[in-house]
């Protein structure tokens, strides 16, 4: 079985008073069940992106790239893939390209399925070509979810993630740091 879905999306924002961007993105999804437990979703499109501040626009092709593997009854593997064009309010002058993989590990708890616990990892690049700069991420987590009505749940969740930048050129020379975050969270849905 498969679904393909086919959209536009055009977005405009100021973000300071000078800054004003841009982002046009057309797609084409794909969704299909290659198993009874294994189903994949690929999204292409392009994404054109212009700043009025710089005058500056580029466009890329965007890729989203998601494997679901039901393990058992009550366990869900995914793993994803994205590349698209980043926006970035430190660097308006360069074009940039955002490359993330995610890991994430599923599970429901207790025989009416209201729990449900999760750890993941991901891992993002983000490239400017023009300026000879990259930073990188890597994240970790958990979370414990409740499911208190169909249409709302609440989240308690940590994560670390550990950020690293190098900037050629500047006085430090890059940039590198750790979060330690810690939230709750409440979801509705309608």
């Amino acid at each position: 079985t498969g679904t393909v879905q086919l959209g536009y999306q055009q977005q405009t924002s100021q973000m300071t008073g000078k800054l004003t961007g841009t982002v046009q993105l057309g797609y084409q999804q794909q969704t299909s069940q290659m198993t009874g437990k294994l189903t994949g979703t690929v999204q292409l499109g392009y994404q054109q992106q212009t700043s009025q501040m710089t005058g500056n626009g580029g466009g890329t092709p965007t890729v989203t790239l998601e494997l679901e593997q039901l393990l058992g009854r009550r366990t869900l593997l995914t793993l994803a893939y994205t590349r698209r064009n980043q926006v970035n309010i430190d660097a308006v002058s360069a074009a940039s390209v955002s490359d993330s993989f995610r890991l994430n590990l599923s599970r429901a708890l207790g025989n009416r399925q209201k729990w449900f616990a999760s750890i993941f990892a991901s891992l993002w690049q983000n490239d400017f070509p023009d300026i000879d700069r990259s930073d990188q991420a890597l994240s970790l987590g958990a979370s414990l979810d409740y499911r208190l009505q169909e249409w709302m749940s609440s989240q308690l969740s940590y994560s670390y993630a550990d950020f690293s930048a190098q900037l050629p050129g500047w006085a430090l020379g890059g940039i590198d740091y750790q979060v330690n975050q810690v939230s709750l969270s409440l979801s509705f849905g309608f």
